[in-house]
């Protein structure tokens, strides 16, 4: 088959309506509910993207103006909670549009954060993706949601109460609270001005880029990396619902654990979160715990790094909306794959190959990338930084990036499909 056949018939391919995006995810998710079952109590970050393209393709929307040509991905991606908060795989993915006109009619009814939930609302996506998730991993996988305040939600808090999900989830919205049944109310940020602090302890804090906000309206400042020391408390609270709410409960008992920083360096952003759960607060042991779980959010970023930066799916030529969703559906495993040798590089460097490739990927990879003079039995460490001079990398002081580690990757795929290939038919079925 030519290339241009080739092509061709992958156009057909994305094109065709009997293809899905759940449907490509479907094998994916399949065996990462395996995963999630050997790994025991899995952490599952939720957070939305957008997918910018530089003119309009049928069927997608407009973002924040008439010239941003986009749509929007919403994705559930499990992970380990041993700390390590090792990437599992996609539990799921949902895409849709946005037009300026809906845009509008939304800001113009002023609060969104406590709107009920709603198939119409783009708030709706956090509750369901929670159910599409519980339903992949089933009843005996236990998981721990997490969600930026983005998912801040009075609704969403109660339905995930209702259906007895855990959750951490920061707070955006100073509520209105009680610490007992018939007390006094008041403002969740001023009732924990008279908790004392519970445990006092050091945090990395990983670099960041200025980013924007389109969901908020705001930017996050640029920061560099550093050690934050870190004050903790946490309570038991009630937290009563917006006057404007119907057919949810007066009140939701919910635990809150309050994390600011000290002794933050002049011109530094301190780090101060607010964290909405379900999770026991009883130990330090407890509190931790649910830290711990936050910071289980951060690497959903670096997955959205990878299928954006690493896979370029924005700059796919792909004609159409649906076209370009399964396009995407399929790159979003390619991320999970780079996000997970990644993830092994740092936390166990020294760790054997195999726990991210296949022993057929370490053979192909051994001889075609002589340069890396990779042992007979690689590190993990060892065979990302093979597979990212596959791509292009040199070897210097920087690490390897998304992009070159997407192109070794991809490449190392195909040559071990064809290696297999040719394993398959032998010697005796060759042609002469």
């Amino acid at each position: 088959m030519s290339a241009k056949t080739a092509l061709n018939a992958t156009y057909v391919l994305f094109s065709h309506k009997a293809v899905t995006p759940a449907a490509i995810l479907q094998p994916h998710r399949d065996q990462t509910r395996s995963r999630c079952a050997q790994a025991g109590l899995v952490l599952v970050a939720h957070d939305t993207t957008e997918f910018v393209f530089s003119s309009h393709r049928e069927g997608i929307g407009q973002l924040r103006s008439p010239h941003d040509h986009g749509f929007l991905m919403h994705a559930s991606l499990a992970l380990t909670a041993d700390g390590h908060r090792r990437p599992l795989g996609v539990l799921g993915a949902h895409f849709w549009t946005r037009s300026i006109e809906g845009k509008t009619k939304k800001k113009a009814k002023g609060k969104t954060g406590d709107k009920p939930i709603d198939k119409e609302l783009e708030s709706s996506r956090w509750f369901r993706q929670v159910v599409v998730a519980e339903e992949q991993l089933g009843p005996d996988i236990p998981c721990v949601h997490v969600a930026d305040r983005e998912a801040d939600s009075y609704d969403l808090f109660a339905r995930l109460v209702d259906r007895s999900s855990r959750f951490v989830i920061r707070n955006r919205i100073d509520r209105v609270a009680r610490s007992e049944d018939e007390g006094p109310t008041e403002h969740i940020r001023t009732l924990f001005e008279r908790v004392n602090a519970t445990i006092e302890m050091s945090v990395p804090i990983a670099r960041r880029e200025p980013k924007a906000v389109p969901a908020r309206g705001t930017s996050l400042l640029p920061r560099e990396a550093r050690i934050a020391r870190l004050s903790i408390k946490a309570v038991s609270i009630q937290v009563r619902k917006p006057p404007y709410l119907k057919d949810v409960p007066m009140w939701l008992d919910l635990n809150v654990v309050y994390v600011r920083e000290i002794d933050t360096p002049e011109g530094v952003e301190s780090v101060a979160w607010t964290l909405v759960t379900t999770e026991p607060i009883d130990t330090v042991q407890d509190i931790l715990a649910i830290i711990e779980y936050y910071r289980g959010r951060w690497p959903i970023e670096e997955f959205f790094k990878a299928i954006k930066t690493g896979c370029q799916v924005e700059k796919l030529q792909l004609e159409t909306f649906a076209a370009l969703k399964n396009a995407i559906a399929m790159y979003l495993v390619l991320a999970w794959r780079m996000l997970l040798i990644r993830a092994f590089a740092r936390s166990e460097p020294d760790a054997s190959a195999n726990v991210a490739l296949s022993p057929s990927e370490i053979v192909v990879l051994r001889e075609m990338q002589p340069d890396a003079k990779l042992p007979e039995r690689p590190t993990v460490a060892q065979a990302f930084v093979a597979i990212a001079m596959m791509g292009g990398y040199i070897k210097h002081n920087i690490p390897p990036g998304w992009l070159t580690l997407a192109r070794g990757l991809e490449k190392l795929i195909l040559l071990e499909r064809g290696w297999s290939a040719a394993q398959a038919r032998g010697p005796k079925g060759r042609d002469p």
